[in-house]
């Protein structure tokens, strides 16, 4: 009956593993979609600016 409950025991773990390591995937992926639309708009910001940078270096020469 001992070795029953154990196994029965690591099963349940297993199973609350899996299920607490779903929900970090998916508290993960909730943050990224927070953080990547902020860091595509910095990139384009910024390539916007080496840009207009460049520009003024070309008509000042």
């Amino acid at each position: 009956m001992a070795t029953a409950q154990t196994s029965f025991s690591i099963f349940v773990f297993l199973q609350t593993s899996i299920q607490l390591g779903r929900e970090a995937i998916g508290y993960v992926e909730s943050i990224a979609v927070v953080v990547k639309v902020p860091i595509e708009e910095s990139i384009a910001m910024a390539e916007k600016r080496m840009n207009e940078y460049d520009n003024l270096l070309m008509t000042k020469r």
